[in-house]
């Protein structure tokens, strides 16, 4: 193996703790009484147009679908001009993105811990990083960093969602020809990324590898332990 650059440790370092927090939201509990018909915490979910593919609703009114997470009753995703619900954990998403389930249950635990709690997923936080012309990766990287740290800190009410993403196929474009489009594409469209289905960079694919690896490693001594 080559010997790396200070840079590409740096770079590696802010990568893996991007992971470990993923894999430390991942084992947050759920608070079970948001699943009653009475919620502690509900979550209202902001869309943004994409700045970088410009998906954007297609007409007034027109309410986001997969990255709205349903069918988890607790989950409003906003029309425009849609007013947050009362009380609830406000999360900002693009568009373009979906997440899991499982990425709301640090929102909801932090709901219900403080009055009120805002979240924007990493793909947001990317596209307001590029919107102040932070494009470099490393630079990127190192300011969604340090947006993410508060998410487990009581009191904190604005941070970024430590959870992967994955660019939301819709319409055609999970066909091809009229058809159903290859499985390869498919799963190329599919694949989770660990900061913005945009963030493009040469480094980005072994990087990504380096993240799930780390995750995975994060995840299992917490669990062994």
């Amino acid at each position: 193996m080559p010997e790396t650059t200070a840079t590409d440790r740096d770079l590696l370092a802010v990568v893996h703790r991007l992971a470990a927090r993923e894999a430390q939201a991942h084992l947050v509990h759920p608070v079970m009484s948001a699943w009653t018909d009475e919620p502690a915490v509900t979550v209202s979910i902001r869309v943004r147009p994409c700045p970088v593919c410009g998906t954007r609703p297609g007409g007034p009114g027109v309410v986001a679908p997969a990255t709205a997470l349903r069918p988890v009753r607790e989950v409003r995703v906003l029309a425009d001009g849609e007013r947050q619900v009362e009380g609830s954990a406000l999360l900002v998403s693009l568009w373009c993105e979906a997440l899991t389930g499982r990425a709301l249950v640090p929102l909801v635990a932090q709901g219900a811990a403080r009055a009120a709690t805002v979240a924007r997923t990493r793909a947001a936080t990317v596209a307001e990083l590029h919107g102040a012309g932070v494009t470099g990766l490393f630079d990127v990287l190192t300011a969604l960093d340090a947006a993410e740290e508060p998410w487990s800190a009581p009191g904190a009410e604005r941070w970024t969602l430590p959870a992967a993403t994955r660019y939301r196929l819709a319409g055609a474009e999970g066909r091809a020809g009229g058809r159903p489009a290859p499985g390869s594409v498919l799963r190329a469209r599919l694949r989770t990324s660990f900061a913005s289905p945009h963030l493009a960079d040469p480094n980005l694919a072994e990087l990504a590898d380096a993240y799930r690896a780390y995750r995975l490693e994060v995840a299992a001594s917490a669990l062994v332990g």
